[in-house]
């Protein structure tokens, strides 16, 4: 195990690097008590606004996406433009990285 933090873990994973598999499975149980933390909060605000339909839709479409994750084999919920070191997930990030050095570039000329 070593002494990276959860993001350096996540870089290294989306770069193709090699990851200790202690810091995997740390990294994963943090991504799951994060989304635990995420989803008390979307249920907390749902229940303090009075269920309004807005909010009672959003809630559910909370729930109802986590449910299907569970239920789904991660390779088939993250669709090969998600998983790095795939052609799909290259051609993401090329595009991605295009439109945010655009940004950068007229940012800097203001």
């Amino acid at each position: 195990m070593s002494n990276k933090t959860l993001y350096e873990i996540y870089n290294d994973v989306c770069e193709c690097k090699e990851v200790d598999k202690e810091d995997l499975k740390l990294a994963l149980l943090t991504y799951r008590s994060l989304l635990w933390f995420a989803n008390k909060d979307v249920e907390e605000l749902y229940k303090g606004t009075n269920q309004n339909v807005f909010a009672k839709s959003r809630f559910e479409a909370n729930v109802m996406r986590y449910k299907k994750a569970l239920d789904t084999i991660p390779r088939k919920w993250l669709g090969n433009e998600n998983i790095p070191g795939t052609q799909a997930y290259k051609e993401k990030e090329e595009i991605c990285n295009g439109i945010l050095k655009g940004y950068e570039k007229w940012k800097g000329n203001k």
